[in-house]
């Protein structure tokens, strides 16, 4: 029985000089590295697909910072992961880049099993960078991330954020466009001279703010539920209110927007893109 006791009472020292040991420290210099950690390592994988014959890139990342770019001088697909991983015991996490490319698809999308440990903080990041000659369609899909996209110029563009923070900047697409999220944030620009198809817009619980190009013009047909519309164009305030209106002159284009809970602001690109 004294056993026992002593050995609950070991239990309780450890866990309590553990607590005192991370409330000492906020949570960024934790997950930054900041403080010395008995585990303290890091991993980095690459990946290179081609996109000889590719007419459509499907990105999908869970838990991770993401940037993708584009590069001139790029002639394949790449995928770099880092794996950062901090605490004080335990066993290694599993991270793979998994990619396949079927009937003109290039899939890729990251896979992670977590590392069992006492105060254990597991860090993962990716870039993806796709040749600048790449003219195909992309579908992006943000689980739980923080992402950046830079620079794309594609015809069809799909991008899904689930409590996610997405960053759309100098998009320039010639097909449809989407932009949806679930419970986060998504900022998207479509760079001047973008001159995009119909354009999808949807979001629950969440906040998007989209510029569009110069000269823009759409038929917009709007919902929106407990959440507002506003920007540069119009404002648009209801429950469960259909709207529809004109942007700009002789639009050929649709613009289909839903709010859910949550807020949309549509802003227009100045000349100097500011």
């Amino acid at each position: 029985m004294l056993a026992i006791v002593a050995a609950c009472a070991a239990f309780t020292l450890i866990l309590v000089a553990g607590l005192i040991f991370i409330i000492s420290f906020t949570w960024a210099d934790l997950y930054d590295g900041n403080v010395p950690l008995p585990i303290n390592e890091s991993d980095i994988g690459t990946v290179s697909e081609p996109v000889e014959g590719i007419e459509n890139i499907s990105i999908e990342f869970s838990a991770c910072d993401v940037s993708i770019v584009t590069s001139d001088e790029a002639s394949d697909v790449t995928v770099e992961m880092d794996i950062i991983r901090r605490g004080f015991f335990g066993k290694k996490a599993d991270a793979k880049i998994i990619t396949g490319i079927s009937g003109g698809t290039l899939s890729i999308k990251n896979e992670m099993r977590g590392m069992i440990g006492f105060f254990v903080i597991q860090k993962y990041s990716a870039k993806v960078t796709i040749p600048a000659s790449y003219d195909g369609n992309i579908s992006l899909q943000f689980n739980a991330c923080d992402a950046d996209v830079i620079g794309l110029s594609v015809n069809d563009f799909y991008a899904y954020g689930n409590a996610a923070d997405v960053r759309i900047s100098g998009l320039t697409a010639s097909g449809e466009c989407s932009f949806k999220t679930n419970a986060g944030d998504m900022t998207a620009d479509l760079a001047n001279g973008s001159s995009p198809g119909n354009i999808f817009i949807k979001g629950n619980a969440a906040s998007l703010d989209i510029t569009l190009p110069e000269d823009f013009s759409a038929r917009v047909s709007a919902r929106v539920n407990a959440g507002d519309i506003s920007g540069d164009y119009l404002k648009v305030d209801g429950f469960g209110a259909g709207n529809e209106f004109l942007i700009g002159e002789n639009p050929t284009r649709k613009m289909t927007i839903e709010i859910n809970a949550g807020s949309l602001t549509l802003r227009e690109s100045k000349p100097d893109n500011s």
